[in-house]
C-alpha cells in the first residue's frame, strides 16, 4: 500500500458511487458517515492533506485529515477514510491510518483524532488498531 497526495478528484466518482451503494444496501450507514464533498476533498487537497490510497498500483480509496483543535485535542481529524468495495473488509483501513500519519507535516504534540459512530464498528476497530484511544464519549438525547 502507499498513499499519494491527491492532486485531482478524478476518482471521485467511483469514491461517490461506491458510498451510495453501501447506503443502498446499508440504509442505516448513512446515520454513521456522510459522503464527502467535492469542496471538501479540495480542502484537504490545498493543504496536501488528502491522499489517494493504492493497493499494488490500482486506486483503493482516499484518507484525507484537517488541521483542528477541539477542547484539548490539537493535530488533525480525520474526515475521510473509505475504501472502495473491492478493498474492503481485508484489513487495509490500519494500514492506511498508519501510512497517513507518516505522511502528516511533523507538528509538535499533534494527535490524530476523529469522530466515530458508536454502531460503525469497522472503523472503531481500525482506530484502536493503530494505536487510538476513546477520550470521550457523547450521548445527544432530543428535549
Amino acid at each position: 500500500m502507499v498513499l499519494h497526495p491527491t492532486k485531482n478528484l478524478d476518482h471521485y466518482p467511483i469514491y461517490k458511487s461506491d458510498f451510495e451503494n453501501i447506503i443502498k444496501n446499508n440504509p442505516d450507514f448513512a446515520e454513521m458517515a456522510q459522503i464527502e464533498t467535492p469542496e471538501g476533498f479540495e480542502s484537504m487537497m490545498k493543504k496536501e492533506l488528502l491522499f489517494d490510497i493504492f493497493i499494488q498500483n490500482e486506486w483503493a480509496g482516499y484518507i484525507g485529515v484537517e488541521p483542528a483543535s477541539e477542547s484539548f485535542l490539537n493535530g488533525y481529524e480525520v474526515y475521510e477514510e473509505f475504501l472502495i468495495s473491492k478493498f474492503r473488509g481485508q484489513h487495509f483501513a490500519p494500514a492506511a491510518q498508519r501510512h497517513l500519519i507518516e505522511k502528516l507535516p511533523d507538528s509538535n504534540n499533534a494527535m490524530l483524532y476523529g469522530t466515530i459512530h458508536y454502531n460503525n464498528v469497522p472503523s472503531i476497530k481500525t482506530a484502536l488498531k493503530v494505536g487510538r484511544k476513546k477520550i470521550g464519549q457523547y450521548i445527544f438525547v432530543n428535549i
